[in-house]
């Protein structure tokens, strides 16, 4: 497929969603006669008028812009945005869901917490299963900023500063600066 579209959910109100739109070509520079976005609900039916977007002719890089589609009624939960662009006899279709936290990102990482209810039971996963999804997604491996500090867990190293330095590669200054700021992490505990 000569060219890539992608939607990002960016915000979701009760009548309207803000979408962030990036259309690419896959290697070289592809026409590109029209992308349009619409709001549907799950059977694909209009929930508001269909947004044509200004990008048309050759496009060599990828382009992004984002956009608020308006529902004339409260959008349902299952509801969607849908995009379409063309080129000529071709088209490619992609949908992403009108509700927030539904990215698998935003889930895994905890940006959104859902309630849970009393029979739901969390159990954390074993490092081997958890090897197999950094390696599908290496999101999953970036620090998470928690919003509270109280929810931050003290772990225990055995490792000393010198073996830290070391099973980094860092001499001179850079070590003393980490043996310092280790040594700071430990007084503030």
């Amino acid at each position: 497929m000569p060219l890539t579209v992608d939607l990002h959910l960016d915000e979701r109100h009760a009548d309207r969603v803000a979408v962030s739109v990036r259309v690419s070509p896959d290697g070289q520079a592809q026409r590109v006669d029209g992308v349009a976005l619409q709001l549907c609900d799950r059977d694909g039916n209009a929930l508001g008028p269909r947004m044509l977007l200004p990008i048309c002719g050759c496009l060599g890089s990828p382009v992004v812009t984002r956009v608020e589609l308006k529902s004339s009624e409260p959008i349902p939960v299952d509801g969607q945005v849908v995009a379409v662009a063309w080129w000529g006899r071709e088209q490619v279709e992609v949908r992403c869901p009108s509700e927030v936290g539904t990215t698998l990102e935003a889930h895994m990482r905890g940006h959104r917490q859902l309630p849970l209810g009393d029979q739901v039971s969390l159990a954390r996963l074993p490092a081997e299963e958890r090897d197999v999804f950094v390696r599908r997604m290496p999101w999953l491996a970036e620090p998470m900023v928690l919003p509270d500090a109280r929810g931050i867990e003290t772990l225990e190293t055995e490792a000393t500063p010198d073996e830290i330095c070391e099973e980094l590669g860092l001499e001179g200054e850079d070590a003393e600066w980490l043996k310092d700021l280790l040594a700071d992490d430990e007084q503030a505990l």
